[in-house]
């Protein structure tokens, strides 16, 4: 099923809570590869 054939689309519903520490960990491990990346172009 695609997410636009659901009943609620586009309707989101979420918990910010659970969202926001995802993200957090994203950006932490985007902000470490983009050290990692910096390095090697020295």
């Amino acid at each position: 099923m695609w997410i636009y054939e659901k009943k609620d689309w586009p309707n989101f519903i979420w918990d910010d809570k659970a969202l926001a520490s995802l993200l957090a960990e994203a950006r932490h491990r985007q902000g470490r590869l983009l050290g990692k990346m910096e390095a090697l172009a020295r």
